[in-house]
């Protein structure tokens, strides 16, 4: 498998392939699942805090397969294969060192890392011959990934990782950082990160008020919604309010009617919306008849949020930790 791969005669079926996976993104990201699945009890528990083995060169790794990875010294050039990995890695390395990135890193609506993308132009990694002709180093994929995309590049002798991306706390995404950092070699990188990161978390402990109750906040993304055991659900009370779908008995991520919804009468609705879009999604909301009877409508608390804060399962979470109590608390 070679650049020939990629002459004119070719190119029509990655354009179609490429066309189809964004459409993919788009329904997979606006819905808001953005990484959020049902719990299962290892999700919900997670992996141990991450404790760096050594600091030493080679290293060996055990990816969720299994399967053990070495490294001889830090990869220069390192392939993403899910959209969230996309974003640990240009928190943590350099941006040439990214030689291929999830289609949706591509997106300028939902995609933290667009500017980046666009101006180094990273190949997208949807299949095994665009991967192998970028020379990864390491092709970090999600615990999602199809199997035979992952055998297929293993039986060239690309180190592949299998990576968790099903997080449902916080404390797992920051984890992971410090696990991204350790497999690419940028661990003083990592460090601050993840410092950053825990500051954040810090500060979002103390944002709510005394004097003010714990806010009943109902999170939407179309008919659904995020109960307990959802990164969703810790940010909402990471910031000292109540998660109403959680309250009534929701666990993960959901379908909910509205009727539901009016019988929970949330104080306040967060949106996602791509940027231009934010009216279009508030429409949806306050058009429903049951919606419209909640607290929520009728004090003018549905708030549409910029996708690219409300979704990341990632450094980039920091970013909804932030704009929460802003929008709850006036802060």
């Amino acid at each position: 498998m070679t650049g020939r791969a990629f002459t004119k005669a070719g190119r029509a079926p990655f354009t179609l392939l490429f066309a189809t996976a964004v459409v993919l993104t788009l329904m997979a990201l606006l819905t808001p699942t953005a990484g959020i699945v049902r719990a299962t009890r290892q999700d919900v528990d997670g992996p141990p805090p991450f404790q760096r083995p050594s600091a030493q060169w080679p290293r060996t790794f055990n990816d969720l397969d299994g399967d053990a990875v070495v490294l001889s010294r830090p990869p220069r050039r390192v392939v993403s294969q899910f959209w969230s990995i996309d974003e640990f890695l240009y928190s943590l390395l350099p941006p040439e060192q990214i030689a291929g990135v999830s289609a949706t890193a591509y997106l300028p609506g939902v995609s933290n890392v667009h500017d980046a993308v666009v101006r180094h132009r990273p190949v997208v990694s949807s299949d095994p011959e665009r991967v192998v002709a970028a020379n990864p180093e390491l092709v970090l994929v999600s615990s999602s990934a199809r199997a035979d995309m992952t055998a297929v590049l293993r039986s060239t002798g690309i180190p592949v990782y299998r990576l968790s991306t099903t997080f449902t706390s916080l404390r797992q995404i920051a984890d992971t950082i410090l696990h991204v950092g350790y497999l690419t070699g940028a661990d003083a990188q990592a460090e601050r990160a993840h410092q950053q990161f825990l500051d954040t978390l810090e500060k979002a402990r103390a944002s709510r008020p005394p004097h003010i109750p714990p806010p009943r906040v109902l999170g939407l993304g179309g008919t659904f919604s995020y109960g307990r055991n959802t990164v969703f659900h810790d940010v909402v009370t990471t910031v000292g309010a109540i998660n109403v779908a959680a309250e009534g008995g929701l666990v993960g991520y959901s379908a909910v009617s509205t009727e539901q919804i009016l019988r929970w009468d949330p104080e306040w609705i967060l949106l996602a919306a791509e940027q231009g879009k934010e009216e279009q999604v508030r429409s949806r909301v306050l058009n429903d008849p049951a919606i419209a009877l909640t607290q929520a409508v009728r004090q003018g608390r549905v708030v549409v949020l910029d996708a690219r804060v409300y979704m990341p399962m990632s450094p980039y979470t920091r970013r909804f930790l932030e704009a929460l109590p802003s929008v709850l608390y006036g802060q």
